[in-house]
């Protein structure tokens, strides 16, 4: 897989999450998958939101992505999330986008995306990345579901 192929993912979620915050000022956590196929979609879950915090959804995610990654269908996997975030040095508070990437041929990144939200507009801020986790590939957890 070329790595514009592999970026597709990630952008696509950020993409997704900005329209998602330009319609809803918010949003919960979702995540873009490609097959090895070369498919590319969607996944969200469908939750009570009076109930249900963007951390269940989270879970709900790595669990059906983990399941569905042990299949052998999946080549990529982007979870978009919704987060405040602190500055070390500031203590400055500000809005971001995570994105968390997982691909089975690559090492995963962990990118942010900081925003601001005017009147419905979003004006992103430059992206910072860095090493991610294992969210589908090569992921083992402690207690079996």
């Amino acid at each position: 897989m070329s790595r514009s192929d592999m970026d597709a993912v990630p952008n696509d979620g950020i993409e997704s999450a900005v329209h998602l915050l330009q319609k809803r000022g918010e949003f919960y956590p979702f995540s873009v998958v490609r097959t090895v196929l070369g498919e590319q979609r969607h996944v969200q879950t469908v939750i009570d939101a009076a109930r249900s915090t963007s951390d269940d959804a989270r879970e709900f995610l790595e669990v059906t992505l983990e399941k569905e990654g042990r299949t052998g269908v999946l080549q990529t996997v982007a979870m978009v999330s919704n987060v405040t975030l602190t500055e070390k040095d500031t203590g400055r508070r500000f809005d971001a986008i995570r994105v968390e990437v997982d691909d089975a041929e690559c090492e995963p990144a962990l990118c942010y995306v900081p925003y601001r939200l005017h009147s419905g507009a979003v004006e992103l801020e430059e992206m910072e990345a860095g090493l991610g986790r294992r969210i589908v590939f090569g992921r083992e957890r402690s207690s079996p579901r």
